[in-house]
């Protein structure tokens, strides 16, 4: 989101919002969100404003509606009472007076030893004033810390303004630290209540400052979701009519050149090839999550399968022994073809074995729980 902000001034722009959002969430185009929203909210306001002063909307935008609008919308986003406000003051104050209480006897100890006046005496001192020192460091870095979050708080409040949301790359440049840090500072701000009403979006790339622009978000986002699952589904349906079209086709051939033969043998090897394709179509028609399973199938085995049976026919009207052999090498092809289908046959019916296996063993438990079947009983 490259600026991505934009405010909300109540029901009556929601549509208008809901529309801008969902245009730009179709098109993943952000670049005139923010403009298009604010440029209909300032509209709508003077409009509001104009109603109240008979002015038709051409009055000061910092009039009474306009301000208390702003003023609760603050009010309603940011806390009064800072965090860690006074305990960073009180933390920075004993943490200063320890580390120089401590911290410089234990240096000017540290010189006495180098300089090798009484070392034993120097360094026994030294180590007994440096973890204190180091204490009172820590707790001085920490006030500090906190101080400083306090301080780059009321940068992101300038920054952000009267906005609902606000991008992170903007507060980013407001307060000159990496996108990154700045994340994690408004997540850790959000949950120690900096923001009454912040929310993160799912990229982590927007601050978002209240509760209704928030649904509003989510909302869209559904849409989007809802959108590119039925797109895929679409895709996917279409991708399993053509299949369905390619193998129904197949067996259309199949059964012509089974016509065609008059022998028993090899009409028997067809009929069964024609019926487990159907099925392995059928079981995809069903199921279309199963389409991935049968994209070889459709796309190498049932052409080269197609072509021996092609092959088989124009092999039947040559009366000679090459020919015969070469059509029972085929029929013999067949018979392994065959058995391979049957095996991707029942691999596409594994699932619901597994599910029919599960829900009978949970009926038998629940029979057998409510005393209607024996236990030596087998369902």
């Amino acid at each position: 989101m490259d600026e991505n902000d934009f405010s909300k001034f109540g029901q009556s722009i929601c549509d208008t919002v809901t529309d801008a959002v969902n245009s730009a969430m179709e098109s993943m185009d952000f670049s005139g969100l923010s403009e298009k929203i604010s440029s209909t909210a300032d509209h709508i306001m003077q409009e509001t404003v104009g109603a109240f002063t008979g002015k038709n909307g051409q009055g000061n935008k910092k009039g009474n509606v306009y301000e208390k609008t702003d003023k609760e919308k603050l009010e309603l986003r940011f806390t009064k009472k800072t965090p860690g406000k006074v305990s960073g003051i009180l933390m920075c104050t004993f943490g200063g007076i320890g580390t120089a209480g401590f911290g410089l006897p234990a240096f000017i100890l540290l010189v006495l030893g180098l300089i090798g006046r009484q070392p034993l005496v120097t360094s026994c001192g030294f180590l007994g004033f440096l973890p204190f020192a180091i204490a009172f460091g820590i707790l001085l870095k920490n006030g500090c810390d906190r101080l400083g979050r306090i301080s780059r708080f009321e940068r992101y409040k300038r920054c952000i303004g009267t906005k609902a949301l606000c991008a992170v790359r903007s507060l980013s440049g407001a307060v000159g630290l990496p996108e990154k840090k700045v994340q994690r500072e408004l997540e850790r701000m959000i949950s120690q209540g900096y923001f009454l009403q912040g929310h993160m979006d799912d990229e982590k790339s927007c601050l978002i400052l209240d509760d209704e622009t928030y649904e509003l978000y989510l909302h869209s986002k559904q849409q989007m979701e809802n959108a590119r699952r039925e797109e895929e589904q679409q895709a996917g349906n279409k991708e399993v009519r053509e299949a369905v079209r390619v193998g129904m086709e197949y067996i259309k051939q199949i059964r012509q050149i089974n016509d065609e033969l008059p022998q028993p043998v090899i009409s028997e090897k067809l009929s069964h090839l024609e019926e487990v394709i159907g099925l392995i179509y059928l079981s995809v028609q069903k199921t279309p999550e199963k389409i991935g399973s049968i994209k070889r199938f459709t796309e190498y085995y049932l052409p080269n399968t197609m072509s021996l049976v092609t092959r088989y026919r124009d092999l039947d009207r040559i009366d000679t022994d090459k020919a015969r052999e070469s059509k029972a090498q085929i029929e013999n092809a067949l018979d392994t073809i065959n058995d391979a289908f049957d095996k991707l046959l029942d691999s596409l019916y594994e699932d619901d074995r597994m599910k029919i296996q599960t829900d009978i063993a949970v009926l038998k438990t629940l029979l057998s729980q409510e005393g209607l079947v024996d236990d030596g009983l087998h369902m």
